[in-house]
């Protein structure tokens, strides 16, 4: 081309309204304080139209600020990041893209949490809402913020939860180590004395030592309240009915 030409223009203000309302792009400014020191400050800003020009020697991208009469911010790009601007369509990694593009200048990110909403109600209910952000392991504001959301907080394991999973998991690996090392040396031996070797050797019963270590965690995570007959109620309900 000899001649640049406008393409892929994209109004960013109308995607984030519609896609991430709680986020936006900070500009970074640099200001002088009362002390004559000079420090960086990040200001929100309303990103509008962006689109990129394509000339014989290089690509470059335009950056409107709403609320601005001076011409649109020009940052070079490369091809690359050209191709993806263009690959990203409706998508939100064209916002990161656009960050990207002006080398610091713009961030995109989540809006500073700067409106409070106060609530009044009795302690009682001040007492049941923190009892149940503690059971969260959240913070008042971050539960109700949740709950705001439309989401439901789910409830922290306690430390002797988070033990017990940890152990399966540490159970777990070492099955898979087990598996990996058993299958190595039965590479090595001919298929007509496998089963032997699993059967007879020590992998058979090292592999029901680990599965029964971890049905015996799991029946003391389970604990006395559920009963055999009570755990197969449970199942039933949670697959539609009875197992044939």
């Amino acid at each position: 081309m000899t001649q640049k030409d406008t393409i892929y223009r994209f109004n960013v203000e109308a995607f984030i309204k519609k896609n991430e309302p709680d986020k936006c792009f900070y500009e970074l400014n640099v200001v002088t304080d009362e002390k004559n020191q000079k420090k960086d400050v990040w200001n929100p800003i309303t990103v509008g139209n962006v689109w990129i020009t394509d000339g014989p020697k290089e690509f470059q991208i335009h950056i409107t600020i709403s609320g601005r009469e001076e011409k649109p911010l020009v940052f070079p790009i490369s091809e690359e990041q050209y191709k993806k601007f263009q690959s990203y369509k409706g998508d939100k990694r064209r916002l990161n893209l656009i960050a990207k593009a002006t080398k610091g200048k713009l961030s995109y990110r989540n809006m500073r949490k700067s409106e409070m909403l106060v609530v009044r109600m009795t302690p009682y209910r001040m007492r049941k809402f923190e009892e149940a952000a503690d059971r969260s392991n959240l913070s008042t504001s971050a539960y109700a913020r949740q709950l705001l959301e439309g989401k439901e907080p789910k409830a922290a394991l306690t430390d002797k939860e988070a033990a017990d999973m940890q152990e399966l998991v540490k159970l777990r690996a070492d099955m898979l180590h087990f598996y990996d090392a058993v299958k190595g040396e039965l590479a090595k031996i001919p298929r007509d004395q496998r089963t032997s070797f699993i059967v007879l050797g020590m992998p058979y019963q090292q592999f029901r030592d680990y599965i029964r270590a971890a049905l015996i965690k799991l029946d003391k995570m389970i604990g006395d309240e559920y009963s055999e007959e009570k755990l197969l109620e449970l199942y039933k309900k949670s697959h539609g009915g009875d197992k044939k």
